[in-house]
């Protein structure tokens, strides 16, 4: 390797870090993942909303937080709010922050629901000159490209700023199956969440067809995938762009759902049945809100869940060896298939 060569990846690994990790970094998690906690600050006391909350918009970014009737947030303390995303053990340090504008509400049967647009987001998983190297370089390539071709609709800055806090939290993905006369739909999903006990909430691009479909149909199931098939099922992204599929051209068994009789992956670790209550646009996205009608757990094992490359690099930046297996599992799973961006 010639001088000028090695110079220049002696300045590479000193900006960036000597280990290259992917934006969209996946990994085997138990469920509920037990990583980063998410709690509310700008009320009487911090609330835990770890599992209350799901990210709802990508453009504007939106937060849908589910509250219990009787604690809904005052006019006042919404002038205030903010979500900190917290290691969850050892020395529980705050691994990045987003300041809240509330925008509206949504009653269900359950919870009530109240949408925030991010006014800023911090991250603190990586010092700042780097993050800023990372984000410089990602505009670069962007720009070089002629634009951002894995997304079909314009976000801001902070829009992508926010975007990495809010996957600081490892989520999981998983393959919702979408069943109507006419035919349906199987499609990998990650921005979603469980927003209370018997409520789970998700959005999908309000262009794509699956968004369309979710809103005719009202009723879906997701399943949750383990890690050695995800990259099965991430082999089904195409499938956003797909009106309909022929379930036999599935390139694995499924089985039909208790409740609904969908098909469902027939590896599937839990699968979860719900019913539509709440539909909102968004802006980027068309959110939904539904009650857990029927949830069945299968087997035990790693879920298939996704976390921002910059809480990866953290996460293991003592732990080389552990990071070097998870970037070859990542490779694995992505072969040749869709963007590395965020979100699916």
């Amino acid at each position: 390797m010639s001088l000028i060569k090695k110079l220049r990846r002696l300045a590479a690994n000193f900006v960036f870090g000597s280990m290259r990790v992917p934006l969209r970094f996946f990994l085997g998690l138990q469920s509920p993942q037990t990583e980063v906690s998410v709690w509310l600050y700008g009320m009487d006391t911090p609330q835990d909303v770890t599992f209350h909350h799901s990210m709802a918009c990508a453009a504007p970014f939106t937060v849908c937080i589910a509250f219990d009737k009787d604690r809904v947030p005052s006019g006042k303390e919404r002038s205030h709010l903010s979500l900190k995303l917290c290691e969850h053990d050892g020395r529980k340090r705050v691994l990045g922050e987003l300041r809240l504008k509330y925008t509206a509400a949504s009653s269900t049967s359950g919870p009530e629901l109240m949408f925030f647009e991010v006014t800023s987001a911090k991250n603190y998983c990586l010092p700042r000159m780097r993050l800023w190297a990372h984000r410089l370089r990602a505009a670069y390539s962007v720009w070089r490209g002629g634009g951002d071709q894995s997304f079909n609709f314009k976000m801001t800055p902070l829009d992508h700023r926010a975007m990495e806090v809010i996957f600081i939290c490892p989520r999981p993905i998983m393959l919702v199956s979408v069943l109507e006369e006419s035919g349906g739909n199987m499609f990998p999903m990650n921005v979603m969440g469980q927003i209370d006990d018997s409520y789970f909430a998700f959005s999908l691009k309000g262009s794509k067809f699956p968004a369309h479909l979710v809103e005719r149909v009202g009723r879906v199931a997701l399943s949750s995938i383990p890690m050695p098939q995800a990259d099965v099922a991430y082999r089904l992204g195409p499938n956003h762009g797909t009106k309909s599929i022929h379930w036999n051209d599935l390139p694995f068994a499924t089985k039909p759902s208790t409740a609904f009789r969908v098909p469902v992956p027939i590896f599937s670790l839990r699968v979860r049945e719900m019913e539509v209550e709440i539909i909102r646009k968004l802006g980027s996205h068309t959110f939904f809100a539904a009650r857990i009608v029927h949830d069945e757990l299968f087997a035990e094992g790693l879920e298939w869940a996704v976390a921002h490359g910059h809480y990866a690099a953290w996460r293991y930046k003592r732990h080389n060896t552990e990071l070097v297996s998870l970037l070859i599992e990542n490779a694995r799973i992505k072969g040749d298939g869709p963007s590395d961006r965020l979100p699916i």
